[in-house]
């Protein structure tokens, strides 16, 4: 007889401890529970353990459907050490704890067991071996509460320990889908990907260094000439070491300015921008070109608003920009087609007719410009972005 401090729910407290603790050898029908007239057994254990599966942190219902209804077929194998243990996996939705109930002949749940899986399951380990019983019962504390390989002396059971691991390890591995897709190393494609200012472009060279000086790449054999147009490198933005607030918070396409003045795109700048030139851009390009570092991200794509924040390598002498805004495509660069023009503080810039050029507007004593514009055409674009000596 078992004496405990009685309290209200003293019955259920012990049910719940009964089925946590002991719901496999119940199940094996090795033991019975009479807990205040409700008797636990083989034959009322699924229907008590549907009541507790509402408790909080109560798991061993899960335990139980791995058991009884497993999603793979149970895995049984002769251990070496062990001898014969079978693992019995039942894989489900994301309240599945990722877990193993380790067990042994007794029918004891000594303990649960985290597992890594892209699949979220929840299993149950048995060993009913005689040798392997006698094995994990040496590993087992006054507690009964985990397998100690350091137990009974210090790495007297590492072995038979590592082995119990690397066979469950094996069986969960078995609930993951086979990937029989292959990563082919493309050297030299990352200057044509996208910019990525959060992964430095060593990344691509370096991150692996140890493992690219093992690799050798047989580079007798060239692949034959693939005919096609030629991709033009994109140029790309260097990092701004003097200002790292200047495009904090920015997404978008990022890269240093071009001319573009060589493109037809119409249209004249107003406000002195054409510079006499009369050139397709507006005359904005007749003036020497200013490196810039740029970044546009939307404020509102459905109403076509973009922030454009532009820190330029150098002020002119004028002290004053235009600036050239592209919508850029898969394969050609076309006028963003902006509407108007204003910098954060309200003031109004001038717009091209072409919807191209933008400016003229005085550097702030910063060094940097934060301005907003607003398409023609609400769209979600990218946009490449050029400066010129006004």
């Amino acid at each position: 007889m078992l004496g405990f401090p009685e309290t209200g729910s003293w019955g259920e407290n012990l049910i719940y401890s009964v089925l946590d603790n002991f719901w496999p050898a119940i199940n094996f029908g090795d033991l019975e529970v009479d807990v205040g007239g409700v008797l636990i057994t083989k034959k009322t254990l699924a229907e008590l353990l549907g009541q507790f599966s509402v408790k909080e942190d109560f798991t061993a219902h899960l335990y139980y459907q791995a058991f009884t209804n497993p999603t793979i077929q149970p895995i049984k194998n002769g251990l070496p050490i062990l001898g014969e243990c079978i693992v019995y996996l039942l894989a489900g939705s994301e309240v599945m704890p990722k877990t193993v109930a380790m067990t042994r002949k007794s029918g004891m749940q000594i303990y649960e067991k985290q597992f890594r899986s892209i699949v979220p399951f929840c299993g149950v380990f048995v060993c009913r071996d005689d040798r392997g019983n006698a094995a994990l019962r040496e590993m087992e504390p006054p507690g009964h509460d985990k397998w100690d390989p350091d137990l009974p002396e210090k790495g007297a059971n590492r072995k038979a320990h590592g082995e119990l691991l690397a066979f469950i390890r094996d069986c969960i591995k078995r609930l993951s889908p086979a990937d029989d897709t292959k990563a082919i190393p493309v050297p030299g494609l990352s200057k044509y990907l996208p910019d990525d200012e959060e992964t430095p472009e060593e990344a691509f060279d370096d991150q692996n260094t140890e493992q690219k000086n093992k690799e050798s790449f047989n580079r007798q054999i060239a692949p034959g000439k693939i005919e096609g147009r030629k991709i033009e490198q994109r140029k790309q933005m260097r990092p701004d070491e003097s200002r790292p607030d200047e495009l904090d918070g920015a997404e978008g396409d990022t890269g240093g300015g071009t001319g573009g003045g060589d493109e037809d795109h119409g249209g004249n700048s107003p406000g002195g921008a054409d510079g006499g030139g009369g050139s397709s851009t507006g005359g904005a390009a007749s003036k020497p070109a200013i490196p810039i570092r740029y970044r546009t991200f939307a404020s509102d794509a459905s109403a076509g608003i973009y922030r454009v924040n532009i820190v330029p390598e150098s002020v002119p002498d004028s002290g004053r920009l235009n600036m050239l805004i592209w919508a850029v495509g898969d394969d050609r660069k076309v006028p963003a087609g902006v509407k108007s023009a204003r910098l954060l503080d309200g003031t109004s810039i001038p717009v091209g007719q072409s919807g191209l050029v933008v400016g003229p507007v005085k550097v702030s004593a910063s060094g940097s410009l934060k301005l907003e514009v607003v398409l023609v055409e609400p769209l979600r674009v990218a946009m490449e972005v050029g400066a010129h000596e006004a």
